[in-house]
């Protein structure tokens, strides 16, 4: 077996989150295991930001023969992608077609204009990244809310805390909001408060849960992201604890997306009644790149893009590849 990266760069179209302002480009790679003919490919994006190791200690993890956490789950989206590249097989399918939800970090471009053109879209869920200024926040989650045409997600990474918290949800009609993700750091007395005022929903405050021990956590619905979590792991907790989910994409490169995606339509299938609606659709934050080129996209859906596996053969195959030695 043989391991191969490209280094890419994504340039963020304006300010991603509270904790990722910077409009500085996102540096991840793209990784190629090969063996004889069988060849799979994947994405490593990590966020320094919030709480990852820096891209070149991934980096040389590989080198070192020693992989590091987000590397080994990078390895395996490669070995799915590969298996399915194999057998000829698309990773994303015809069927079921999922909605994704509209992903708005700009609460200026949240016009009475823009909310009519996403309904007629088809879009019928609206994710706030929220946090950097919550009186604005309140104002345009009331306005989406009022509208009666969207459900709505909330998504702080982390930053309130309890009277911010109370202060924000007392103020709004909480049993039209779907969930608010990862509101504050998770502790288990903190967010059994917390879940009095409306569902929560566990995101990168997951890694202070215990995943080996199936112990369901004080969360309605966990966040998976697939190419940041073993995901055998989280099927047999899906399992164990029944508690619902919705699948995102991790503000990653376009071949990540696409992984993520395969995932929400193989998980819906698994588990349709704890299935949300995804969140796939990050390829707008990012200037496009020629990846981007290469998704077939209408309204929320994903509907397509051509070749086996991730697809993408062609660019893929013209990568400047380094060889891990």
């Amino acid at each position: 077996m043989e391991l191969f990266y490209a280094p890419y760069l994504l340039f963020p179209k304006q300010s991603l989150n509270r904790k990722i302002s910077t409009s500085e480009p996102r540096t991840g790679i793209l990784l190629k295991i090969q063996k004889n003919k069988w060849v799979g490919y994947s994405d490593l994006h990590p966020w320094p930001e919030l709480g990852d190791q820096p891209l070149d200690a991934h980096i040389k993890s590989f080198l070192d023969f020693n992989p590091s956490f987000l590397a080994r789950v990078t390895m395996a989206q490669a070995q799915r992608d590969g298996d399915a590249r194999t057998d000829n097989k698309a990773l994303i399918a015809e069927s079921p077609r999922l909605k994704n939800n509209l992903i708005v970090s700009d609460l200026d471009s949240l016009g009475q204009d823009a909310l009519d053109l996403n309904k007629k879209l088809g879009f019928e869920v609206i994710k706030l990244k929220a946090g950097r200024d919550l009186e604005k926040e309140l104002f345009y989650a009331k306005k989406i809310l009022d509208s009666g045409n969207f459900g709505l997600r909330l998504d702080f990474n982390s930053c309130l805390d309890w009277n911010s918290f109370q202060k924000f949800f007392e103020s709004i009609p909480t049993k039209y909001i779907e969930y608010a993700e990862d509101p504050m750091p998770y502790t288990e007395e903190v967010w059994l408060e917390a879940q009095k005022f409306l569902p929560l929903a566990l995101d990168f405050e997951a890694k202070k849960i215990s995943w080996q021990k199936h112990q369901k956590p004080v969360a309605q619905v966990l966040i998976i992201k697939p190419q940041r979590m073993n995901m055998e792991v989280v099927i047999g907790c899906l399992q164990a604890w029944k508690i619902k989910f919705a699948v995102t994409s991790s503000m990653d490169h376009p071949l990540g997306v696409i992984q993520a995606y395969s995932w929400a339509q193989e998980l819906q299938q698994k588990f349709s009644k704890q299935s949300l609606a995804p969140g796939c659709l990050t390829l707008e934050v990012f200037e496009d790149t020629q990846y981007h080129s290469e998704i077939f996209v209408e309204g929320p859906w994903i509907k397509s893009v051509e070749g086996f596996g991730s697809g993408f053969k062609k660019l893929l195959e013209g990568e400047s590849w380094i060889p891990f030695q």
